[in-house]
């Protein structure tokens, strides 16, 4: 791993006792009640930390029964928890509204609700389908938080 560090074939390594640190100094920074706005996201072979505004969407499956966190450069990440486990820890955080049982919405992610598409396009240009009722629901809660900063036509 060395030698693949040190040829500039990897740009990053973390040895796998120091994943552990890490993680003890993550859960001691939780742990104090803080305010934050990073996600930690940690599962079996991947681990990741992005901050609020990298995740446009979270779903849940199921069938896999992983949430995964589709994030702004089109990338995704799952991780083998709960959606019940995820919706909880994101209720004191108002940006995240669930929009049914196993999706929950970055409203700031949001640029366009597309009422006739029945869509909702985020700022990367990903394109979420929901139903017309749910957009109705996100409506006024999207228009809550956009109108604090600008002049509507």
């Amino acid at each position: 791993m060395r030698e693949l560090f040190l040829s500039g074939l990897i740009d990053d390594c973390i040895v796998r006792k120091d994943i552990f640190r890490v993680e003890e100094s993550i859960a001691k920074f939780l742990s104090q009640g803080k305010k934050y706005d990073i996600f930690y996201l940690s599962d079996t072979f991947k681990k990741g930390v992005y901050k609020f505004s990298e995740v446009n969407y979270i779903t849940y499956s199921s069938v896999t029964r992983r949430s995964t966190f589709f994030l702004r450069n089109s990338s995704s990440f799952e991780i083998k928890r709960n959606f019940s486990e995820v919706e909880e820890r994101l209720e004191t955080i108002k940006s995240f509204y669930k929009l049914d049982r196993g999706t929950i919405v970055n409203i700031e992610a949001v640029e366009i609700l597309d009422l006739k598409e029945e869509r909702i396009i985020f700022k990367n240009k990903q394109t979420l389908y929901v139903s017309k009722v749910k957009l109705k629901e996100l409506e006024s809660k999207w228009i809550s938080i956009k109108n604090k900063k600008n002049i509507e036509f």
